[in-house]
């Protein structure tokens, strides 16, 4: 069967063509402000998802590294807005973006005017040129390679990382030790021996009430409301026993849905009744919160102004 676009002469085929890439663009940039939108109101938040990135992966069914440009770019574009007409020329595509992006992070740069400086050397570059630009401009080029993880099968996960040269020859000193009793042992099995052995000290040292310490547990919440005072300390018994309680995940569910978030990464103690308002530190007043639906908890509280002024205080310190 003929399709319409078979029937397109040549020309006609090719200025078609131009014109959907360019509507491809503009859309882009579209669905680029509203996940900017999404990320400002936290709505993935109160769908359930941990993160933005879980959410335009699992929700709008981005691959990993679609999600990941595009995320990146979102954030480069609400600092500099006046990128957006070069996204949809394509002189600055979302790779690109990206890929500076995580320079600027890695390099601590914060200037708008040096982030543009370094934009206006990218334009027009393909990716591996962008990718040389900036290796030659980084203080350490290894750490502007992306750790990667994707799933292969059902069981099993591709890790890609960057090992600097002292813990490459610690993995090969560590092999070398392990030779008498496990010969011919590859760096996964160096490693995943290695993590077997410190989890297993870890849970003995975890279920010991004297020494015992929460993971991530004393680390500050995403928010904080007021400066921190010794009565913000939550006692070892009721960390301990929330976190038995909550079962060591994130305890949010979103009441419309039902979807639970449940991530074990990032986790904070939330107070339900918000300690700046007189909330106290014991069990039935805290439970288990990501960084998110912590900083969401906290919106719901006191609102996007003063989040913000939250934000920015602890970005400044």
């Amino acid at each position: 069967m003929t399709t319409e676009v078979q029937r397109l002469s040549d020309n006609l085929l090719l200025e078609t063509l131009k014109g959907l890439a360019q509507q491809e663009r503009e859309l882009t940039v579209r669905v680029l402000r509203h996940l900017r939108e999404v990320e400002r109101r936290y709505l993935f938040a109160r769908l359930g998802y941990s993160s933005l990135y879980e959410y335009v992966v699992k929700e709008l069914g981005y691959s990993e590294g679609a999600a990941h440009r595009r995320i990146a770019s979102m954030r480069l574009l609400r600092d500099l807005p006046e990128l957006e007409t070069k996204v949809e020329e394509g002189s600055l595509p979302l790779s690109t973006l990206s890929q500076a992006q995580s320079f600027f992070r890695t390099e601590k740069i914060e200037s708008a005017e040096a982030k543009r400086e370094v934009l206006a050397t990218l334009v027009g570059k393909s990716r591996r040129e962008v990718e040389r630009e900036l290796v030659g401009r980084a203080t350490e080029p290894a750490k502007l390679i992306r750790e990667k993880l994707r799933q292969v099968s059902p069981t099993h996960h591709a890790l890609n990382l960057v090992l600097d040269e002292e813990l490459l020859q610690n993995l090969e000193e560590m092999k070398a030790f392990l030779a008498g009793s496990k010969p011919g042992m590859s760096l996964k099995e160096v490693i995943a021996y290695c993590v077997g052995k410190t989890l297993v000290r870890e849970r003995a040292r975890f279920s010991k009430p004297s020494t015992c310490e929460i993971p991530r547990a004393d680390s500050p919440p995403p928010v904080e409301m007021k400066t921190k005072k010794a009565s913000r300390y939550v006692p070892a018994q009721v960390r301990r026993e929330v976190w038995t309680r909550d079962e060591g995940r994130c305890t949010y569910r979103d009441p419309r849905t039902g979807r639970s978030c449940e991530t074990r990464s990032g986790l904070q103690f939330d107070h339900i009744h918000a300690f700046a308002l007189g909330g106290t530190q014991t069990p039935e007043n805290l439970r288990l919160r990501c960084l998110a639906h912590n900083a969401l908890a906290a919106l719901d509280t006191f609102g996007p102004a003063k989040l913000a002024r939250a934000r920015h205080r602890r970005a400044a310190r």
